[in-house]
């Protein structure tokens, strides 16, 4: 899983940076969407590195709070919602995006807890050791700009 190999330092960060301004500005270089990287309160931001995966560029996030590091993989909306995309994160993500369906849990093993979210035309998926509800609160919780 990508997510252990860029938290094990197997797969490094192209961009490290605790500005997230300066982070999407950097990453948004590679990528043919802006991504979105949230500048929270309660946790740091780490950094990010951008790929492409299946001919789809993407963006991968992380944030740390105390000794927890969020990661988070983004992909332009409109192309990984394209019938026949070859990213695909859940069996019931596209229907749930389709309904409006916003910060859902996608995925809930004994290591991670990954939870579907999406905002500015970025589709997102951001993956943890913690519930899908802190997940969400964390990185919804913004700093005053």
């Amino acid at each position: 899983m990508f997510f252990d190999k860029v938290i094990s330092g197997e797969i490094p960060l192209q961009i490290k940076s605790n500005d997230a301004k300066i982070l999407a500005d950097s990453m948004n270089k590679y990528l043919d969407f802006e991504v979105f990287v949230p500048d929270v309160k309660d946790a740091e931001l780490v950094g990010g590195t951008c790929n492409e995966i299946n001919g789809e560029k993407l963006a991968h996030i992380i944030h740390k709070k105390d000794n927890i590091f969020i990661y988070t993989l983004q992909g332009n909306k409109d192309h990984v919602m394209k019938e026949g995309s070859k990213i695909v994160l859940c069996p019931d993500f596209m229907e749930n995006v389709s309904k409006g369906i916003n910060w859902f849990a996608c995925l809930k093993d004994e290591n991670a807890v990954a939870v579907i979210w999406y905002k500015n035309g970025v589709i997102c998926s951001s993956v943890a050791k913690m519930e899908s509800k802190a997940i969400a609160d964390l990185l919804t919780n913004y700093k005053a700009k």
